[in-house]
């Protein structure tokens, strides 16, 4: 006999937390075994609104009468906020936008000191600890929730405080997700998300700066989603910040993680994502175009590992900073670059004992031979933008 019946993200998260401790094979068992045991807690009840289930290898004379049971069960609803750090759920701050806003988004994407196709020194590469994309994902639905309510702009201290709880627990969720399967650390999906647990307060004030937003010494905007134009500020004076037409495009495309439509666990976005976040950055962002078809250029002349790529990434400090720029500080904007082109599924990392080796994947080729052509040569450009690499749909927009 099969039946079907609707099943909230609650419960099946619950489900899967449940088939993960090996103790079910499927969700089957964990329903009948859920079944029988309600059959009996009702057989039990008898009218009460709770039982004792009383631990019964020793007598509970006079001399032990204090000694607490082992378990107790209660019919009540049970505490939300207990399931949630048992079987973390994904919030309903990160759900999928419906459709395209009522109200104008008319902020105009940052400006850019630099032009595509323009060299571009290491040292003025994104920051090398934005080391993961879902994080943007995440909080540019986030903002696209909040920007309903403040069509106008959200206070930025306020989206700060709001995206970041609601970022930790969703880090819950995606810590769950890592150890349900086993995932090796350069394959987390829970990477620089903070989380519920205590003294998590660092990772959550570094969330905030790094993937919401924060404003530097001069009160000018930095981070993650604005260096990549993502969002801006839409009232200076009054410190508002809003998605720009592409922060919010790209947060309502579907996405993997955040709609659980994963195909296989280390998934994080899917195709049209990609190729609209790829046009986006051709098109938008030189900095971090220049740093992708640098390193894929360097990788496919052979320079495929870390040590490599860091030698010859030492040509690209500037000579008058040569001594302010550690290595340290080179090697953390490689890392960075690769693991965002890692999520980009421009390229592949190869682990070999401790080491790793990259490799360049098509997807990787197609953007390097995009690369390859003047901007002036529009109809080849043209030709390899709709050849699977980016979304038809943004082009023609």
């Amino acid at each position: 006999m099969i039946i079907c019946f609707n099943c909230n993200d609650r419960i099946k998260s619950i489900l899967d937390g449940l088939i993960a401790t090996g103790q079910y094979s499927d969700y089957a068992g964990v329903i009948q075994a859920a079944l029988n045991n309600l059959v009996v807690l009702h057989e039990r009840l008898d009218g009460k609104s709770h039982i004792v289930i009383e631990d019964n290898t020793g007598d509970f004379n006079d001399e032990n009468k204090d000694i607490k049971p082992f378990y107790s069960f209660d019919t009540r609803q049970p505490d939300s906020k207990q399931l949630q750090r048992i079987f973390p759920v994904i919030p309903e701050e990160f759900g999928q936008l419906t459709g395209y806003p009522d109200f104008p988004l008319s902020v105009a994407e940052p400006q850019d000191s630099y032009t595509r196709r323009q060299t571009i020194a290491i040292d003025k590469w994104m920051f090398g600890q934005y080391n993961t994309l879902l994080p943007a994902k995440a909080t540019c639905r986030a903002l696209g929730h909040l920007l309903y309510e403040y069509p106008q702009g959200i206070q930025l201290q306020k989206a700060v405080i709001s995206i970041t709880e609601s970022a930790a627990r969703l880090g819950d969720y995606l810590q769950h997700h890592d150890k349900t399967h086993s995932l090796p650390r350069e394959d987390s999906l829970a990477t620089g998300f903070p989380s519920t647990v205590p003294g998590a307060e660092k990772a959550k004030l570094r969330y905030g700066r790094q993937f919401v937003g924060n404003l530097n010494q001069q009160h000018a905007m930095t981070g993650m989603l604005f260096d990549l134009k993502l969002v801006n500020m839409a009232d200076q004076r009054n410190k508002l910040i809003t998605l720009t037409e592409a922060g919010y495009r790209f947060a309502a495309l579907a996405n993997p993680v955040l709609d659980r439509q994963q195909e296989y666990p280390t998934q994080k976005f899917n195709r049209e994502e990609i190729d609209f976040f790829l046009a986006h950055v051709h098109y938008s962002v030189p900095v971090e175009d220049h740093a992708y078809s640098t390193l894929l250029r360097y990788i496919s002349t052979g320079r495929d590992t870390p040590e490599q790529l860091d030698t010859v990434l030492q040509r690209h400090v500037p000579r008058d900073t040569r001594l302010q720029v550690s290595k340290s500080f080179l090697a953390s904007q490689r890392s960075g670059t690769i693991s965002r082109m890692t999520d980009l599924e421009l390229i592949r990392r190869e682990r070999i004992g401790v080491k790793f080796k990259y490799h360049i994947t098509d997807r990787g080729e197609q953007f390097m031979q995009l690369q390859s052509y003047a901007t002036g040569d529009s109809s080849r450009l043209t030709r390899i933008l709709h050849n699977d690499i980016l979304s038809d749909n943004y082009i023609n927009s």
